[in-house]
């Protein structure tokens, strides 16, 4: 008798000890977590950016060539009054 409560004694002491180092593990996980979040966030953000960026370059690069299609056809105009 004394014997199987010695064992069940013994059996809740590491049981105690196991659910302790859960706990501090789940900690441990948690606070991951929360960096691995933070750092979604950023990279979320720095995405949206670079996508705007990217936007407003394409914008940019849609005017030069609209200009430069204006600027040959004026070129051409002049050309055709000139030597017409």
């Amino acid at each position: 008798m004394w014997k199987s409560f010695y064992d069940m004694v013994r059996t809740l002491f590491r049981l105690s000890e196991d659910v302790q180092q859960d706990r501090e593990e789940i900690k441990e996980i948690r606070k991951d977590l929360r960096d691995l979040t933070l750092i979604v966030e950023r990279l979320a953000a720095q995405v949206v950016h670079v996508g705007e960026r990217e936007e407003r370059e394409r914008a940019m690069l849609v005017l030069r060539l609209e200009n430069g299609i204006l600027r040959s056809q004026r070129g051409l105009l002049v050309g055709e009054v000139d030597g017409g």
